[in-house]
């Protein structure tokens, strides 16, 4: 792989430095790209001799491993990238990005839980440091709608107790302020001024959800957080990213605006908020069979 590691480093040097991707846009960049290029070891190609149809060769190969057309449009989409920035440093003579199209994925609604799911996750009793800290990364991922590297990176800081708003840093370096209401708030300063002290004995951080060792919680604890508790419930294929999809979807069945919704998500296209409206459709659609005469 030496020799794809050269190309490889100075596509990551430009997707840092010069594009300013977020650090886990870039390892999922880079790991499929690491994949293609052991592709193409694998047959004795180098970049310069790199076709349209080989490239066609790692999508089909993908296929025929019964990945998800999501996980196969995703990778596609990222060696096409590394092929244009080939393509730019004349590293490919013959130039045939152009040719690549976008993969056609599969339609993909989202999983969400019921209201009475959430009020499970957040409902607890409990009053030890572990348990409060929990139930408000559950407030904050539902009540927010935050993804979960967003929730990671919450420092007390971007709380406005007093305006009663929260910066969050989303993708792309992109700042949102996003309402917090007075339930929330009070939450957090319990926390604070209780549970959270309780967290760094040996550090001191100025992040809100800290781990055992009093530094920033990790993606990996929060995934585990809520596959802990939702094993307890026997709720099954859920993640951080679950209360994001419930959030929107919740807002979205109340009525509020697509296009307010598309806001505090901080989605830079509307068609990725638009996942949504297929549920207010089959509500409408049952509706329409409930109530409507003519409707059969």
């Amino acid at each position: 792989m030496h020799y794809y590691d050269h190309h490889i480093e100075n596509y990551r040097y430009y997707i840092t430095l010069e594009k300013q991707l977020s650090k886990n846009t870039i390892n999922s960049y880079l790991n499929d790209i690491s994949q293609f290029c052991i592709f193409l070891q694998k047959k004795n190609i180098d970049l310069e001799k790199l076709t349209f149809e080989i490239f066609q060769e790692f999508i089909l190969s993908k296929k025929e491993q019964q990945q998800k057309s999501r996980t196969i449009a995703r990778q596609q989409s990222s060696v096409k990238n590394f092929i244009i920035f080939m393509e730019t440093e004349e590293i490919i003579k013959k130039k045939f990005s152009d040719k690549i199209t976008a993969y056609q994925v599969e339609a993909y609604f989202p999983f969400f839980l019921t209201k009475k799911q959430i009020n499970f996750f957040l409902d607890n009793k409990e009053t030890d440091k572990i348990s409060i800290r929990n139930k408000l990364i559950f407030h904050y991922l539902y009540g927010l709608g935050l993804r979960v590297t967003e929730l990671c990176n919450v420092s007390i800081d971007h709380i406005d107790f007093n305006e009663k708003f929260i910066s969050i840093l989303g993708k792309g370096n992109k700042t949102r302020l996003l309402p917090i209401h007075d339930k929330l708030l009070a939450m957090t300063k319990k926390y604070l001024n209780c549970a959270r002290k309780e967290f760094f004995q040996f550090q001191k951080t100025n992040f809100l959800f800290l781990n055992k060792n009093g530094g920033k919680i990790s993606r990996i604890s929060v995934w585990n957080i809520v596959k802990k508790k939702s094993l307890t419930k026997n709720i099954s294929n859920i993640s951080p990213h679950t209360f994001r999809h419930s959030f929107a979807t919740h807002l979205l069945q109340n009525g509020l605006d697509l296009r307010f919704i598309q806001e505090l998500l901080g989605h830079a296209n509307p068609s990725t908020t638009e996942i949504y409206t297929h549920l207010l459709n089959e509500d409408l659609h049952k509706m329409m069979e409930k109530s409507h005469p003519l409707f059969y």
